[in-house]
């Protein structure tokens, strides 16, 4: 529940931002239709018909919110956003900023939701962080340790190979492929894009480490 209220509030903020920039409320909808994001899909549609902009979410109550985001448990994020979109309408003349430096001042967004936000719906070149992505770095490098202890040089890995001509469509790519590919157990390294470049990889096919090893387990969530 807690993995998937993190990629629902996600996609939601990002939705919001992008509708209040383009003005269209179905902005942004989200492709990935595996059965684990099913819940999310569902979710994210409903939630973007009742509370299509900023405003309109900050004008909701308290208990329209919670029912909206009945299911998914982990209310707190829930509050979050919608004391975000009070403070953005309130603060900020209803305009979301487009910097991580500037998002990062709004109640309950972390460095992985405003660097998705700032990427995805404004273009800004921010790194994204998650579970999934320090999965990757880890063992496109071969290093072992524990995802808490690969944060920070993960953060520092991901602002130096930004595509800082497409950097939400890379941040997405990246996420994707530790969702589908590069997955905690038996990932599917026959058809990693990267492989080539993969130091866990090549020490697999060297017979020095066994498929998956070589890297951070890392979950889905990272750092809201």
């Amino acid at each position: 529940a807690t993995a998937t209220a993190t990629a629902t509030a996600t996609a939601t903020a990002t939705a919001t931002a992008t509708a209040t920039t383009t003005g269209t409320a179905n902005a942004f909808p989200p492709t990935d239709t595996t059965p684990a994001t099913a819940a999310v899909i569902m979710y994210y549609i409903r939630w973007m018909e009742r509370f299509p902009t900023i405003e309109a979410l900050a004008a909701a109550s308290a208990d329209e919110v919670n029912s909206a985001w009945a299911g998914l448990g982990y209310y707190r994020r829930a509050r979050m956003l919608h004391q975000g979109a009070q403070h953005v309408v309130a603060e900020l003349d209803g305009q979301l900023p487009s910097t991580t430096e500037e998002l990062l001042k709004i109640s309950g967004i972390g460095p992985y939701t405003a660097g998705a936000v700032a990427s995805i719906a404004f273009g800004k070149p921010a790194p994204v962080v998650d579970g999934n992505v320090i999965r990757v770095f880890a063992r496109l490098h071969a290093v072992p340790g524990d995802p808490a202890s690969l944060l920070k040089p993960c953060w520092s890995l991901a602002e130096g190979l930004m595509d800082r001509e497409q950097p939400g469509s890379y941040n997405q790519a990246l996420m994707e492929l530790g969702a589908t590919v590069c997955t905690p157990q038996s990932p599917s390294c026959g058809s990693c894009p990267v492989r080539e470049h993969c130091r866990a990889y090549a020490m697999q096919e060297a017979g020095t480490a066994r498929a998956g090893e070589g890297g951070a387990e890392g979950s889905a969530e990272g750092s809201a």
